[in-house]
């Protein structure tokens, strides 16, 4: 009717062009405002329960202020531009008509013989499939981001609920040296203690090079990790949550490496060891010492299920506990909680 009237298609242009272009650069500017303001402190907040910050000075970042305000703007007005400019190809007699395609109607599919609505339904169904394409990928894209904000947390409540049931001992005691200052050997009288040795290889193919697997050094009679004299020299159980990580089973031989030297060390599975927590083997304190060429009884550490009081702390490089265990999904719900809630939201 304007055309009709007169109108210029610039004048068309412009009038189309104004309120969406408009609504861009007041919201553009009002994010602005709230993003150094109150979303600002929301952020700040949730970096705050994550890592040990200090003080920070806001700043005004020109790079941000482009890529979050200058190109969205730029784009809205390219591409009205160009949807507008193209619809006024039109002439005003298909305006009036409210025939908006600028391309001839295609010849229709030729259906079976189907009951009427029967084909009704399929001719609908047919000439929306691109925007059933486009459902789709919506759909599937904030199922998936659903998924994930509510899959986390509850995974990581199920992890703290079973993480310490794969503890073989409350307390496991990492020592600095099995030797005292006096060369005398560490000892203890805690009844239930148990000498043990610990050390971290990685792996050296496949696609997970360089990944970190515990190996533990026994008693072949250990109360803890029965080993039941299955293993000896170079042989080891497999954790359940290593074989299952990387396909290996019971017969096979895997080679690991020192994470700065290039010792590489082998071990022959002999069996397994259900353990969902951790990529570790259990080896005999003997086999230990031999892999590794350690002197004859060396040992680097105690598992006990009470507390050890009478090894000088002075001594002791590490102790891991229940708690220790649980620190790092208790940090990451802690963290990540409120990053979930912004992804339900969102």
């Amino acid at each position: 009717t304007l055309r009709a009237s007169g109108y210029t298609k610039g004048e068309l242009i412009r009038h189309y062009m104004a309120t969406p272009v408009a609504v861009t650069i007041f919201t553009a500017l009002v994010g602005n405002i709230l993003g150094y303001t109150v979303f600002k402190n929301i952020v700040v907040s949730m970096y705050f329960n994550s890592y040990s910050l200090p003080k920070y000075e806001t700043y005004w970042y020109y790079e941000a202020f482009v890529k979050t305000t200058v190109v969205p703007v730029i784009l809205m007005i390219l591409i009205n531009f160009v949807t507008v400019a193209y619809m006024l190809r039109l002439s005003p007699l298909k305006f009036i008509r409210r025939d908006l395609k600028t391309s001839r109607r295609k010849k229709a599919m030729r259906l079976p013989r189907f009951k009427f609505l029967a084909r009704f339904r399929l001719r609908v169904l047919l000439q929306n499939i691109p925007n059933y394409i486009v459902l789709f990928v919506g759909i599937y894209f904030v199922v998936f981001l659903m998924t994930f904000a509510f899959g986390l947390p509850t995974t990581l409540k199920n992890y703290q609920a079973h993480a310490t049931d794969d503890m073989f001992a409350k307390y496991q005691y990492v020592l600095k040296s099995n030797e005292d200052e006096d060369g005398n050997e560490i000892n203890t009288k805690t009844p239930d203690a148990e000498r043990f040795s610990m050390a971290t290889l990685y792996t050296t193919d496949g696609k997970r090079v360089g990944e970190p697997i515990s190996i533990y050094g026994l008693d072949a009679d250990s109360n803890y990790i029965p080993l039941n004299g299955k293993v000896s020299g170079n042989e080891a159980l497999i954790s359940s949550a290593y074989a299952d990580k990387f396909g290996l089973k019971e017969g096979d031989t895997v080679t690991l490496k020192a994470r700065y030297t290039d010792d590489e060390y082998t071990f022959k599975i002999v069996g397994n060891y259900e353990c969902i927590s951790g990529l570790a083997l259990y080896t005999s304190l003997d086999g230990f010492n031999e892999v590794f060429e350690n002197p004859e009884g060396s040992f680097n550490g105690y598992l006990s299920n009470e507390e050890i009081k009478d090894i000088d702390p002075d001594y002791i490089a590490m102790t891991i506990t229940e708690d220790d265990i649980l620190k790092v999904s208790n940090q990451l719900n802690h963290s990540m909680g409120n990053y979930m809630n912004y992804f339900k939201v969102i």
